[in-house]
């Protein structure tokens, strides 16, 4: 279904950019998301498949549309990524794909079944054109880091939003975490090494006596886990 959803969307978003006279870089994402909505509604219906469809109240909110087939829910995010903006291509999009804490939720309620569908696309002079469409587990779309040869997510330090691969790894199928076993894997190291980046990063802010008071709960936290691994 997904595959030829995709060809049908590819057909049928130029018309919704030309209807709805799209031209801007900074709100196509936000501005597309109800058309793809009803798209997929009207795939849907075209080939009598029996749905249900609940969008979200807002733009903030998750999923952008809960689809319902055969009593299973699925989560379906949208994200919209520019290649070229007036002749200046991009090595990779630029959105957030939801936030380390927020995961362990949406994978508790929806499980293996968070669908993205991600457009390419490109703007020269106002004219907006896509140039593919990849639909697959948002997972699969998440990039990489290292950590002591570790493969953990790519993610913003900030706000622990994780990031995408970059257009060659989307268009050569590449994935780094193939399985929800192996993102969650992975989420569980990104959440320690966000943890201690933090962490160290922060410890150049205190005076030396707060420093001091960090040792001491360090030493604490060392014995006590210390003490755990001998019982």
């Amino acid at each position: 279904m997904l595959k030829n959803l995709r060809k049908f969307l590819l057909t049928q978003l130029p018309i919704k950019i030309s209807q709805g006279n799209y031209s801007s870089y900074s709100t196509f994402g936000k501005d597309i998301e109800d058309d793809i909505s009803d798209l997929i509604e009207q795939y849907l219906t075209q080939k009598n498949i029996t749905y249900r469809a609940i969008r979200a109240e807002t733009k903030n909110d998750f999923p952008d549309l809960e689809l319902t087939l055969k009593n299973t829910s699925f989560a379906i995010e949208y994200k919209s990524g520019c290649y070229e903006n007036e002749g200046k291509k991009s090595s990779g999009p630029a959105n957030d794909l939801g936030t380390l804490n927020s995961f362990p939720s949406h994978i508790k309620e929806f499980g293996d079944r968070v669908i993205c569908i991600y457009l390419k696309y490109s703007i020269n002079q106002n004219i907006i054109k896509i140039d593919d469409i990849y639909i697959d587990n948002i997972y699969k779309f998440v990039g990489k880091n290292k950590d002591k040869h570790k493969l953990i997510l790519k993610y913003r330090l900030k706000d622990g939003n994780l990031r995408p691969k970059n257009w060659n790894d989307f268009d050569n199928q590449t994935y780094y975490f193939k399985t929800l076993d192996s993102f969650k894997n992975a989420l569980a190291l990104t959440n320690i090494h966000r943890s201690r980046q933090l962490t160290l990063n922060n410890l150049e802010k205190l005076n030396l006596k707060e420093l001091l008071e960090c040792k001491r709960k360090i030493n604490l936290l060392i014995s006590s886990k210390k003490k755990k691994k001998h019982t």
